[in-house]
């Protein structure tokens, strides 16, 4: 069946079913309710690990809960819409349900906007933990003013589409691509909405790639730490997943039938967002569990504990606990030896404890160097 266009209008329909109606599909759900249990499975764990294992909840976990939430709420008004006939032929669905179907877009619009902003600003302030340059944290407080500028505008431009607010649900005619009262092109706008998400995407993913091109570091570690920032592409091949099936929903007048994948692709860029935002903060936990998994990304005979730091010190001598070392994140190997050094919480010294966790990597060659860094985000 060829996509009728918008032009076609009501001459395109057909004797309306609303009995045993055709449909799309029913892969809508299962594919939704296991997206919403991975992202909220590996949310959780990023929030033990750094409660519980690290002993320093930043302020990026904490923005991840929201991300995590909006991300749930905007797949299940998803779900409700397939309920009211999404996923039917548009002449399939009756009258009254598209009121219903028009209430859940506008929120799933907004909170679209609002989970994937957040997971970015988490993704932001996790770069703020080991900002080492002037020049980095300028480009990341550049980023935020443009993420916050395209969350503020694009929030704006959704909620006030039509005037009054309520004509986008309320005021429904099927047979007329502009509408009264209403922005001339409401596909445009979800088009503009997708293509800089994903432009957005692209900024954070290859935001840190020349910091950690300039660390001292072996090549083999900063490979592994771009491959982890990496994970980005994923959230930028579903942004552009669904760009795709934006542009072929706006093309169709059958919107309800040819848009059923569009709403999967909307609910997995939000998840999968929030799951490549918290992967990396997983490390410390494997460590725990599988200590031969991250001790052979080192090379042989290197013997690594899960390394943290539950409290640091700043410059000026001052406890910080929103701080996070470096090292926790990057753990060099130099020479043939590593020692886990634990702090004395009273004192303030450092010793070699018989017990793995909550300590930094302490490197023994010739001269023994221990590199605190202490960003705090406020």
């Amino acid at each position: 069946m060829a996509a009728p266009t918008s032009q076609q209008g009501p001459s395109s329909f057909l004797n309306p079913n609303y009995v045993n109606p055709d449909v799309k599909g029913h892969y809508l759900k299962p594919v939704i309710i296991t997206l919403m249990v991975l992202s909220g499975t590996i949310a959780g764990l990023r929030i033990i690990t750094r409660s519980s294992i690290l002993r320093s909840l930043g302020a990026d976990d904490w923005v991840i809960i929201p991300a995590l939430i909006t991300a749930y709420a905007l797949s299940i008004f998803n779900m409700m819409s397939e309920e009211y006939g999404w996923g039917r032929h548009i002449w399939d669905i009756q009258p009254d349900a598209w009121v219903n179907i028009r209430e859940y877009q506008f929120a799933a619009q907004l909170l679209f906007t609002y989970s994937v902003a957040l997971a970015k600003a988490s993704i932001l302030i996790f770069y703020l933990r080991f900002c080492t340059t002037k020049k980095f944290k300028i480009a990341i407080w550049v980023t935020s003013g443009l993420l916050a500028a395209w969350t503020i505008s694009m929030s704006a431009l959704i909620i006030f589409q039509c005037h009054p607010v309520s004509n986008f649900w309320k005021k429904i005619d099927l047979t007329q691509v502009h509408r009264a009262g209403c922005l001339p092109n409401e596909a445009d706008l979800v088009l503009i909405h997708g293509i800089f998400s994903v432009v957005l995407d692209l900024i954070v993913l290859f935001l840190p790639i020349p910091t950690v091109l300039h660390l001292g570091l072996p090549t083999k570690q900063k490979v592994g730490l771009i491959a982890m920032f990496s994970l980005g592409l994923i959230v930028c091949l579903a942004g552009c997943l669904r760009i795709v099936s934006i542009r072929s929903t706006i093309l169709t007048f059958d919107v309800s039938w040819y848009g059923y994948d569009l709403y999967i692709y909307t609910s997995t860029e939000a998840h999968v967002g929030i799951i490549c935002a918290s992967v990396p903060s997983l490390k410390p936990l494997l460590a725990v569990f599988f200590p031969r998994l991250v001790t052979t990304s080192y090379g042989a005979g290197s013997q690594r504990r899960p390394s943290a730091l539950p409290e640091e010190f700043g410059s000026r001598g001052v406890r910080n606990s929103k701080g996070y070392p470096l090292n926790s994140l990057i753990e060099s190997r130099i020479g043939s030896e590593e020692t886990v050094f634990r702090r004395d919480e009273e004192d303030g010294t450092w010793s070699s404890p018989s017990s793995p966790p909550l300590g930094v990597v302490k490197t023994t060659e010739i001269q023994q160097v221990v590199v605190l860094r202490d960003v705090p985000f406020r």
